[in-house]
C-alpha cells in the first residue's frame, strides 16, 4: 500500500520559477504557429485557394522535436523551482526519534482470532518494528486495569525483545482495560527526552471514555499518538469482562481526534515500515525551524537526460524562422 503521507508537506522552494513558463511556452506556441504551413501562407495566399495548393502529410508523429521541447521546457523549470517533500535531519538530536509502546494485556488479547493469539502477533510485530528502529529509543508499557512501565527509554532492542517473552494478563496486578492510565506513565517516560515523542498504542479496543482523555492530552504537547490495531475488535461471546471492547472505526476515531494515525495491524511487515516512518517524519516536522528542506528537484535530470539524447537523432532540429 502507498505512502501519501508526503503530498501534505510538498512544496517549492523557489516557486518565482515557475513564471519562466510563461516566455518558454509562449514562444514554443508561437514556433509551433509559424510552422503551421497554412499559417505561414494564409496573408499571402487565398484562403479559398490555399487548402488545395498545401500538400499535407497522412501521418502524424508522435515524437517530434517542437513536442520534445515543450516537455523539456516544463520539466526543466520545475526542476528549477525546487521540488520538496521531506527535511533533512536535524544535527541537533538524535537520528531517531523516541517511541514509548503501549501493549495492552487485557483479557481480550488472548483470543485467537488471529493466530496463535492477539497478543503473540502484536508481540511478534513489536519485534519487527524493533529490527527497523535499530538503536533508536525504545520504552515499552503494559497495561491492562492499571499501567505500568516494563522498560524505560532504551537504545538496545534486545532488552525489549527479551522481556516480551515474559509478559502475559497473568502478570498484571489488575484486570480490566483502563488505557487512560497510561499518560502519566508517557509523560514521565518522554521528559527525559529532547526530541518530540511518539506513543505507539497497541489494542484491539477502547473505551467511550478514552477518545476524551486522549484528546485532552495530547492538545497538550508535541508528542504524536499512533494507534496499532490488533485483530478484529469483536468481544468472544463467552468473555464476562466489564468493558465494550469497539470496532475499528472507533479505534480510527481515536487517532483522529489527537491528529495521529491508525494501523492495521498485517501478515506483512509493511505496517511496520510505516509506523517507523511517520515516527521518524514527525521528529522533522517537530523540529522544522532547524532543519532544511531537501531540493529533490535533482530527480528530474534523469527524464531531462534522455530527452536530450533524443535530439541526437538525424534531422532532428528547431527552425526559428
Amino acid at each position: 500500500m502507498t505512502d501519501w503521507t508526503f503530498i501534505d508537506q510538498f512544496h517549492f522552494m523557489r516557486p518565482w520559477w515557475l513564471l519562466a513558463l510563461i516566455p518558454m511556452l509562449l514562444a514554443l506556441l508561437n514556433l509551433k504557429r509559424l510552422q503551421n504551413t497554412s499559417a505561414r501562407w494564409e496573408n499571402v495566399i487565398a484562403p479559398h485557394l490555399l487548402d488545395h495548393i498545401i500538400v499535407k502529410g497522412n501521418q502524424t508523429q508522435r515524437f517530434t522535436p517542437l513536442r520534445l521541447a515543450f516537455a523539456f521546457t516544463i520539466i526543466s523549470v520545475i526542476s528549477l523551482s525546487g521540488p520538496s517533500w521531506r527535511q533533512a535531519q536535524s544535527p541537533f538530536f538524535q537520528d531517531e526519534a523516541p517511541l514509548v509502546i503501549a501493549l495492552d494485556l487485557s483479557a481480550s488479547m488472548q483470543q485467537d482470532d488471529i493466530q496463535p493469539t492477539r497478543l503473540e502477533r502484536a508481540k511478534q510485530k513489536v519485534q519487527d518494528l524493533l529490527a527497523i528502529r535499530g538503536g533508536a529509543p525504545t520504552g515499552l508499557i503494559v497495561y491492562s486495569g492499571s499501567a505500568h512501565t516494563a522498560i524505560p527509554l532504551t537504545e538496545d532492542p534486545d532488552i525489549v525483545i527479551n522481556l516480551l517473552a515474559a509478559i502475559t494478563p497473568e502478570i498484571m496486578p489488575t484486570p480490566g482495560k483502563l488505557l487512560q492510565s497510561i499518560l502519566p506513565l508517557v509523560d514521565q517516560i518522554l521528559s527525559d527526552s529532547e526530541a518530540p515523542g511518539t506513543l505507539l498504542l497497541m489494542t484491539d479496543g477502547i473505551e467511550g471514555s478514552d477518545i476524551a482523555a486522549f484528546r485532552n492530552h495530547f492538545s497538550k504537547t508535541n508528542d504524536q499518538l499512533l494507534v496499532w490495531g490488533v485483530g478484529s475488535s469483536e468481544p468472544d461471546p463467552n468473555m464476562t469482562t466489564e468493558f465494550v471492547a469497539l470496532q475499528e472505526s472507533q479505534l480510527r476515531e481515536l487517532s483522529r481526534a489527537c491528529g495521529g494515525h491508525y494501523e492495521s495491524l498485517t501478515l506483512k511487515n509493511v505496517d511496520a515500515k510505516r509506523l517507523q516512518r511517520l515516527t521518524k517524519s514527525h521528529l522533522v516536522a517537530a523540529d522544522d525551524q532547524f532543519t532544511p528542506w531537501v531540493d529533490d528537484g535533482y530527480y528530474l535530470a534523469i527524464p531531462m537526460a534522455l530527452l536530450i539524447a533524443l535530439w541526437f537523432r538525424k534531422g532532428w532540429t528547431l527552425s526559428w524562422e
